[in-house]
Protein backbone atom coordinates (compact mmCIF):
# COMPACT_ATOMS: atom_id res chain seq x y z
CA UNK A 1 0.00 0.00 0.00
CA UNK A 2 1.32 3.21 -0.91
CA UNK A 3 0.46 6.83 -0.41
CA UNK A 4 -0.48 9.29 -2.29
CA UNK A 5 1.87 12.67 -2.99
CA UNK A 6 -1.16 14.52 -0.96
CA UNK A 7 -2.34 14.78 1.98
CA UNK A 8 -0.34 15.45 5.18
CA UNK A 9 2.84 12.77 6.39
CA UNK A 10 3.63 12.62 10.16
CA UNK A 11 3.22 9.78 12.94
CA UNK A 12 0.70 7.34 12.00
CA UNK A 13 1.35 7.53 8.42
CA UNK A 14 2.17 5.12 5.95
CA UNK A 15 4.72 6.18 3.36
CA UNK A 16 7.25 4.52 1.00
CA UNK A 17 10.72 5.69 -0.83
CA UNK A 18 11.92 3.33 -2.43
CA UNK A 19 12.38 1.15 0.55
CA UNK A 20 10.63 -0.81 2.86
CA UNK A 21 6.94 -0.03 3.63
CA UNK A 22 6.92 1.17 7.29
CA UNK A 23 4.36 2.36 9.80
CA UNK A 24 4.66 4.11 13.28
CA UNK A 25 2.99 2.79 16.08
CA UNK A 26 4.07 4.48 18.61
CA UNK A 27 2.38 6.71 21.65
CA UNK A 28 0.22 9.29 19.82
CA UNK A 29 0.65 7.49 16.61
CA UNK A 30 -2.29 8.25 13.97
CA UNK A 31 -3.67 11.06 16.97
CA UNK A 32 -3.11 14.20 18.56
CA UNK A 33 -0.44 13.83 21.28
CA UNK A 34 -2.68 14.09 24.03
CA UNK A 35 -4.06 10.70 25.47
CA UNK A 36 -7.99 10.40 24.96
CA UNK A 37 -10.25 11.81 27.90
CA UNK A 38 -11.08 9.35 30.13
CA UNK A 39 -15.35 9.44 30.15
CA UNK A 40 -16.83 10.38 33.70
CA UNK A 41 -18.87 8.08 35.56
CA UNK A 42 -19.27 5.04 37.87
CA UNK A 43 -17.86 2.04 36.52
CA UNK A 44 -20.79 -0.13 37.55
CA UNK A 45 -24.20 -0.88 36.09
CA UNK A 46 -26.64 2.24 36.82
CA UNK A 47 -29.34 1.57 34.39
CA UNK A 48 -31.77 -0.61 35.57
CA UNK A 49 -32.47 -2.94 32.28
CA UNK A 50 -28.51 -4.18 32.26
CA UNK A 51 -29.14 -5.09 36.04
CA UNK A 52 -32.03 -7.62 34.60
CA UNK A 53 -29.85 -9.22 32.23
CA UNK A 54 -27.05 -11.17 33.71
CA UNK A 55 -24.11 -11.14 32.30
CA UNK A 56 -22.44 -14.67 32.86
CA UNK A 57 -18.99 -14.21 31.68
CA UNK A 58 -18.60 -11.77 34.17
CA UNK A 59 -18.71 -14.37 37.02
CA UNK A 60 -16.13 -16.14 35.47
CA UNK A 61 -13.26 -16.35 37.82
CA UNK A 62 -9.95 -18.30 38.06
CA UNK A 63 -9.76 -18.16 42.06
CA UNK A 64 -13.43 -19.24 42.68
CA UNK A 65 -13.21 -22.45 44.50
CA UNK A 66 -16.80 -23.16 44.31
CA UNK A 67 -17.03 -23.54 40.47
CA UNK A 68 -15.42 -26.62 38.78
CA UNK A 69 -12.01 -25.63 36.55
CA UNK A 70 -10.41 -27.86 34.94
CA UNK A 71 -6.60 -27.60 32.87
CA UNK A 72 -5.01 -29.96 30.43
CA UNK A 73 -1.95 -29.99 28.25
CA UNK A 74 -2.50 -31.47 24.75
CA UNK A 75 0.22 -32.13 22.00
CA UNK A 76 -1.63 -31.66 18.71
CA UNK A 77 -0.36 -32.48 15.09
CA UNK A 78 0.16 -28.65 14.21
CA UNK A 79 0.43 -27.29 17.77
CA UNK A 80 0.84 -27.97 21.69
CA UNK A 81 -2.14 -26.89 23.61
CA UNK A 82 -2.39 -25.13 27.32
CA UNK A 83 -6.45 -25.60 28.23
CA UNK A 84 -8.23 -23.93 30.96
CA UNK A 85 -11.77 -24.10 31.78
CA UNK A 86 -14.30 -23.08 34.26
CA UNK A 87 -17.87 -24.63 34.53
CA UNK A 88 -20.73 -21.97 35.51
CA UNK A 89 -23.65 -22.64 36.86
CA UNK A 90 -25.74 -22.05 33.90
CA UNK A 91 -24.14 -25.30 32.33
CA UNK A 92 -21.71 -22.79 30.42
CA UNK A 93 -18.17 -23.85 30.00
CA UNK A 94 -15.82 -20.93 29.79
CA UNK A 95 -12.24 -21.90 27.97
CA UNK A 96 -9.09 -20.14 27.29
CA UNK A 97 -7.20 -22.29 24.80
CA UNK A 98 -3.00 -21.32 23.89
CA UNK A 99 -1.60 -23.04 21.23
CA UNK A 100 1.91 -23.23 20.60
CA UNK A 101 3.17 -24.02 16.59
CA UNK A 102 4.79 -27.08 16.53
CA UNK A 103 7.70 -25.21 14.66
CA UNK A 104 8.40 -22.52 17.35
CA UNK A 105 8.95 -25.35 20.34
CA UNK A 106 11.61 -26.93 17.91
CA UNK A 107 12.96 -23.83 17.93
CA UNK A 108 13.07 -23.13 21.35
CA UNK A 109 15.01 -26.28 21.34
CA UNK A 110 17.99 -25.84 19.32
CA UNK A 111 18.86 -23.09 21.70
CA UNK A 112 17.08 -20.12 20.39
CA UNK A 113 15.52 -19.55 23.73
CA UNK A 114 12.69 -17.56 22.02
CA UNK A 115 10.29 -18.16 19.39
CA UNK A 116 9.65 -16.41 16.13
CA UNK A 117 6.31 -17.92 15.68
CA UNK A 118 4.06 -16.44 19.45
CA UNK A 119 1.68 -18.55 20.86
CA UNK A 120 -1.89 -18.33 19.78
CA UNK A 121 -4.81 -17.60 21.73
CA UNK A 122 -8.38 -18.36 21.48
CA UNK A 123 -11.01 -17.94 24.04
CA UNK A 124 -14.59 -19.88 23.38
CA UNK A 125 -17.98 -20.96 25.82
CA UNK A 126 -19.20 -24.51 25.32
CA UNK A 127 -22.89 -24.72 26.06
CA UNK A 128 -23.11 -28.07 28.05
CA UNK A 129 -27.23 -28.01 27.93
CA UNK A 130 -27.06 -28.14 23.49
CA UNK A 131 -23.71 -29.62 23.84
CA UNK A 132 -21.95 -27.11 21.04
CA UNK A 133 -19.85 -23.79 21.20
CA UNK A 134 -22.00 -20.70 21.44
CA UNK A 135 -18.98 -18.31 20.94
CA UNK A 136 -15.24 -18.69 20.42
CA UNK A 137 -13.30 -15.53 19.61
CA UNK A 138 -9.19 -14.73 19.59
CA UNK A 139 -6.75 -14.19 17.24
CA UNK A 140 -6.22 -16.80 14.64
CA UNK A 141 -6.80 -17.56 10.65
CA UNK A 142 -8.56 -20.84 11.84
CA UNK A 143 -10.35 -21.58 14.91
CA UNK A 144 -10.86 -25.24 14.71
CA UNK A 145 -7.97 -26.97 15.41
CA UNK A 146 -8.23 -24.84 18.96
CA UNK A 147 -12.08 -25.96 19.30
CA UNK A 148 -11.05 -29.69 18.30
CA UNK A 149 -8.10 -29.77 21.02
CA UNK A 150 -10.67 -28.33 23.71
CA UNK A 151 -13.55 -30.78 22.83
CA UNK A 152 -11.18 -33.80 22.85
CA UNK A 153 -9.54 -32.36 26.67
CA UNK A 154 -12.88 -31.12 27.94
CA UNK A 155 -14.85 -34.49 26.89
CA UNK A 156 -12.02 -36.67 28.16
CA UNK A 157 -12.45 -35.29 31.93
CA UNK A 158 -16.04 -35.25 31.84
CA UNK A 159 -19.00 -37.72 30.74
CA UNK A 160 -21.33 -35.16 29.87
CA UNK A 161 -25.08 -36.02 30.91
CA UNK A 162 -27.66 -35.45 27.81
CA UNK A 163 -29.94 -32.16 29.21
CA UNK A 164 -33.12 -33.51 30.21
Amino acid sequence: MEQSGRGPSGPGSIEKSGGPLTVDRGLGAGRDAAEPEVLPGDTEATDASLEQVPVFQWDVNPEDATLVSGTAELLGEEYDYWIWWQIHPERLVYASVQGLRHDAVAERHVGHGHSAAPAAGVNLVYDQARHGIVAVYGAVRDFRPFVAAFLKVYRAAYAERRAE
